[in-house]
């Protein structure tokens, strides 16, 4: 549930790199990609499914 209310954009890997370089400005300098590999539950989808936040830590 994390990834859907902070994860920001959920999607396949290109969509989310396409909303990555539609709204650049809202992210830092050094960050070249969009796409980020999902944690916790959504982990099992894998290369199906990417966030645009990596978030590091499973809250309960």
């Amino acid at each position: 549930m994390r990834h859907f209310t902070d994860g920001s954009v959920i999607g396949g890997r290109e969509f989310v790199d396409e909303v990555f370089r539609s709204s650049r400005d809202y992210f830092g300098p050094q960050r070249r990609t969009g796409a980020r590999k999902p944690r916790g539950a959504l982990q099992a989808l894998e290369g199906e499914i990417w966030t645009a936040r990596d978030l590091k830590k499973d809250v309960v």
